[in-house]
């Protein structure tokens, strides 16, 4: 099962970007502030990610959540709308996301304020905690596409899938790591050590969970892969 998920991954992401390295693949809009210790400090602005909590494991999470997010970029929505692909697709521990700072207004005009900390399921409050370290063991996690930034809360189209959620990631200073290679667990928990030991080092605190974002499709050769490990900080 896992082997046809990834094949079809493949094709569609080789469909739908033309070069592992093409500009016509979209990116959260950030600015670089500072590099130092192997490291970046980026200052991102605010954008929307289609997501779904998947349970598995975190080599296993984005195979599974990849079908009802292509979906729902392909038309699977209810104004029948296809979504341009972007990147990076982003994965962390589910109830560990940013949260939103503002009301999203849902079209009826009802406003939700979203506060923290963030409910995982219903009567368990996760506790915003730093750092949080993914495990390889079983889990929930989020996993997530990046919206182009013409849309937003008011016109992105609404998913007919009711697993897909849309959240809005409010504009951050971030930690940033890059790497190539392996998008194994063993490899990301590596690097997030060394991002996380740099971090420390600079005198920054983290907030919230660290995220894991893959910028190419499987078939891109691993030495090519443009890997990254984000984690807010201030």
């Amino acid at each position: 099962m896992r082997n046809s998920i990834k094949a079809l991954m493949i094709g569609l992401f080789m469909t739908l970007i033309a070069s592992p390295a093409s500009s016509a693949v979209d990116e959260p809009n950030y600015r670089v502030v500072k590099n130092t210790g192997g490291i970046e400090i980026r200052e991102y602005d605010s954008y929307l990610v289609a997501e779904i909590e998947v349970k598995g494991s975190f080599d296993t999470a984005a195979f599974q959540a990849f079908e009802p997010l292509f979906k729902f970029i392909d038309g699977n929505n209810r104004s029948r709308e296809k979504i341009e692909m972007t990147s990076p697709v982003e994965q962390q521990p589910a109830g560990q996301q940013i949260p939103m700072t503002a009301p999203v207004t849902q079209r009826s005009g009802e406003s939700i304020p979203m506060t923290a900390p963030v409910t995982q399921r219903p009567g368990e409050e996760i506790p915003m905690t730093a750092p949080v370290t993914q495990t390889k063991g079983a889990g929930t996690y989020a996993v997530g596409f990046v919206m182009p930034d013409n849309l937003n809360m008011e016109n992105v189209p609404e998913p007919l899938d009711p697993r897909v959620k849309i959240r809005e990631v409010p504009a951050r200073t971030v930690a940033v790591i890059t790497y190539s290679g392996s998008w194994s667990h063993l490899k990301y928990a590596r690097m997030e050590k060394k991002l996380l030991e740099e971090v420390k080092k600079q005198g920054l605190t983290t907030v919230g969970a660290p995220v894991f974002a893959r910028y190419n499709h499987p078939g891109v050769a691993m030495w090519d892969r443009r890997n990254e490990i984000m984690v807010e900080v201030k």
